[in-house]
């Protein structure tokens, strides 16, 4: 058939075609979605095949100076710093240092009764019953004996109920097990290897003038106001990376 060989020529065009239009939606739905929920900023790349086939950076870093998102902007990960930390942990679940079904008190002193038989497994899947708030947030290291000292919202392993304070006592158990600190593991496990230089918490990277400035817009209830991200020493591994 004299036209098998155009159809044939046709197909990686069309293909093209489609593959552009995919990515043209995308770049609408961003520039849509930035204006629909205030966002002043954002970058975004999409890997296909082991190669960067769509890279863009829209709005801004800091409004009130008028920086513009570059592809160095560092932007605050606040809780994707979890994945990190549910990484790391298993990477010492693989080394033998610590097991999934280990009693929290295995690692961390001064836990009162309803904690101390917490098992890494519920804490990391958000079920071990750790509440949600406490009256205030302070520094990881002082906060812990506020936090043992209330009652657990759950019982253990009965539900699913999302709590910052599951991951802080998994960055408690990181740096028992492993003898060094959180964020010393998480550069050694996952920033080092995989070359991610700019990645730390908005402390360390601050004098770098890339971090973004921080907003808020009281949930949509306000204009956008500048904010200061939250202390790393406060969410620690359950949201101190940047």
């Amino acid at each position: 058939n004299a036209a098998e060989p155009q159809l044939l020529q046709q197909q990686p065009q069309q293909q093209d075609a489609a593959f552009n239009q995919r990515l043209a939606d995308i770049d609408a739905m961003i520039t849509q979605r930035m204006a629909t929920y205030n966002i002043p900023g954002y970058t975004i790349a999409i890997i296909k095949n082991g190669q960067v086939v769509f890279q863009k950076c829209y709005g801004y870093a800091d409004l009130e100076r008028r920086i513009p998102v570059t592809d160095n902007t560092v932007f605050g990960l606040a809780s994707v710093t979890k994945s990190f930390t549910g990484l790391t942990l298993l990477s010492l679940v693989d080394r033998g240092l610590v097991g999934l079904d280990d009693p929290l008190q295995k690692y961390v002193d001064g836990l009162t009764r309803p904690y101390r038989d917490l098992t890494i497994r519920q804490l990391a899947s958000m079920a071990a019953g750790v509440p949600a708030k406490l009256d205030k947030e302070i520094e990881w290291k002082n906060q812990l004996d506020s936090l043992v000292h209330t009652p657990l919202a759950s019982e253990p392993g009965s539900q699913f109920l999302y709590s910052n304070y599951s991951y802080r006592l998994l960055g408690s158990v990181i740096a028992r097990a492993s003898g060094k600190r959180y964020l010393e593991m998480v550069e050694e496990t996952i920033l080092a290897p995989l070359q991610m230089r700019n990645t730390a918490t908005t402390v360390l990277l601050a004098p770098t003038g890339m971090v973004a400035q921080g907003y808020t817009d009281n949930l949509g209830k306000g204009p956008l106001r500048p904010v200061v991200y939250k202390s790393p020493a406060v969410s620690f591994a359950a949201g101190m990376l940047a």
